[in-house]
């Protein structure tokens, strides 16, 4: 600090001794008058006219062509593939056929119906124009053979319920018995020994069936073809089968016993025939009882039926019966037409003129439903598929007007509209971005998917508008202003200012007016 005090005193003394002072006067004048040359030779100025002009701003994105329409195509079911139509690069139109599927069993469910559909739609003809008497004849024919049809399977039943006792009598009386000592006693007990626990269930079962032949023999009595043979029936098919249940524990009983001192080989080989013979014959009883009551029900059916039919016939079709086929006939052809229906689903139509991206269909191949077999994009026009951050997404809007150039056409532009901005965002590289979709004002054969695109998309524009370049505006706290001339003078003049192109241009709202001319001053 002291040096320089004594530097500082060195300077002012040699300032005070008059042979420095005026050389000294002279270098300082020099310098400064050098320094303002040097500084008016580095400022230029310019006076610029405010006239209107077009001021647009833009946002670049870039992005890739892609078909306008594409299609991927798949089945709604499994199948096998038996022909496909065309491959990848094969040009398509609107509904030509892509690939088939197997369809040999809807084709036959389509011929049974539309057989069927014939039949209703012939029954429903035939109850408008009425009944013919050969028609009467034929029908009363036939009523008559059913009803001696039905009448023969009901004195089957009633025969086949009869004998279904018998052999339950026969099998439990003459061929189970013989195993029991003094087997008519109730709770009576075995020749021989076996399980506690299977004889146990045998001397039950005995008491049980016991009493099961004593009241069927009794309600068997009043069994004739006027009964309710159902019932009597369901009886029989119980009782067989707990004879048969008594026959299956005392087979298994005889088979486990051997020959000793009180029981001979012969009495055993007796008894496991007796038995073995009731188990086949009770077995043959339930098939001949399941045999009747199927006829019986069938033959019953068939002679209600056509009962009620000579019935119609001679009393003519009514309007609601005129109706109800109606509603066959129109239940038959809906039939009809939802097989068709899956036919229509078993091939694979393009819904687009274009060409085959893709063809995963082989022939004899299993197909999954859902899988995509088949890709279709459209050759006739291109879009183009672009990502905004979201930093500018509320900048755009449907309809901007779009430029565009493509690497692929080095020096011509194309012009277009933004047609499409994605709702929900997508992640890339972590932020968020917003799909577009941009269409061709015009058609153009060369374009192909994948071209890479720059565009510019002009989410605003005002046109001839009082604009300054943005160079000429200062700002200072939020305040806009330039240097207006005024005569021979320069004034700061306050602006409002509108939106700012991407051209350079400045939209002025008030301050300034066309022919205005203010003043830019900079360095070079």
């Amino acid at each position: 600090m002291e040096k320089i005090k004594n530097t500082k005193n060195k300077i002012l003394i040699l300032f005070k001794k008059p042979r420095f002072y005026i050389p000294t006067i002279i270098v300082v004048v020099i310098l400064v008058s050098l320094s303002l040359i040097n500084n008016n030779k580095n400022k230029t100025e310019e006076l610029i006219k405010i006239r209107r002009s077009d001021v647009i701003q833009i946002i670049s994105v870039s992005g890739k062509t892609k078909p306008a329409s594409s299609a991927d195509l798949a089945f709604e079911k499994s199948g096998k593939v038996s022909y496909v139509f065309a491959n990848i690069g094969d040009r398509v139109v609107a509904g030509q056929s892509l690939v088939r599927l197997d369809s040999s069993e809807l084709n036959a469910s389509l011929l049974q119906l539309e057989a069927n559909l014939s039949v209703e739609q012939s029954k429903l003809r035939e109850m408008v124009k009425g009944t013919r008497t050969e028609e009467l004849d034929l029908q009363n024919t036939k009523t008559n053979k059913a009803s001696s049809d039905f009448s023969q399977s009901k004195v089957s039943l009633v025969n086949n319920i009869r004998d279904t006792y018998t052999t339950a009598d026969d099998s439990i009386r003459n061929k189970l018995y013989p195993i029991f000592v003094d087997p008519v006693r109730y709770n009576a007990y075995l020749k021989f020994s076996v399980d506690s626990s299977l004889e146990e269930d045998i001397r039950s079962e005995k008491n049980d069936v016991e009493d099961m032949l004593n009241i069927w023999s009794k309600s068997l009595r009043s069994l004739n073809e006027s009964s309710n043979l159902v019932s009597y029936y369901n009886t029989a098919k119980i009782n067989l089968n707990a004879v048969k249940k008594i026959l299956d524990d005392s087979a298994l009983a005889v088979n486990t016993i051997s020959e000793d001192i009180d029981i001979t080989q012969t009495e055993i080989d007796s008894w496991k025939l007796n038995i073995s013979t009731a188990r086949s014959n009770i077995n043959l009883a339930i098939n001949n009882l399941t045999s009747s009551i199927k006829d019986y029900d069938s033959l019953s059916y068939l002679y209600k039926i056509s009962k009620n039919e000579l019935t119609i016939k001679e009393s003519g079709y009514t309007v609601e019966q005129i109706n109800a086929q109606q509603s066959l006939v129109d239940s038959a052809n809906a039939q009809v037409a939802g097989i068709q229906s899956q036919l229509s689903k078993n091939v694979i139509y393009s819904p687009i003129d274009g060409i085959i991206s893709k063809q995963e269909a082989k022939v004899g191949e299993i197909i999954f439903p859902n899988t995509i077999m088949v890709s279709v994009m459209s050759t006739s026009n291109f879009e183009v598929e672009a990502y905004v951050p979201e930093i500018n997404i509320g900048k755009v809007s449907i309809g901007n007007v779009v430029k565009m150039t493509m690497d692929a056409f080095s020096g011509e532009s194309f012009t277009g509209k933004l047609v499409y901005i994605e709702p929900a965002e997508t992640l890339i590289d972590n932020i968020p971005n917003f799909k577009l979709k941009i269409v061709f004002d015009n058609k153009d054969s060369r374009l192909k998917s994948g071209f890479t695109v720059d565009a510019n998309i002009e989410v605003n524009k005002k046109e001839n508008v009082v604009s300054v370049p943005r160079y000429a505006i200062n700002e200072i706290d939020g305040k806009y202003f330039v240097q207006k001339k005024d005569g021979n003078n320069v004034i700061t003049k306050n602006i409002d200012i509108g939106i700012q192109g991407d051209n350079g241009m400045t939209e002025v709202i008030y301050g300034l007016e066309e022919g205005d001319e203010v003043l830019f001053s900079g360095s070079l």
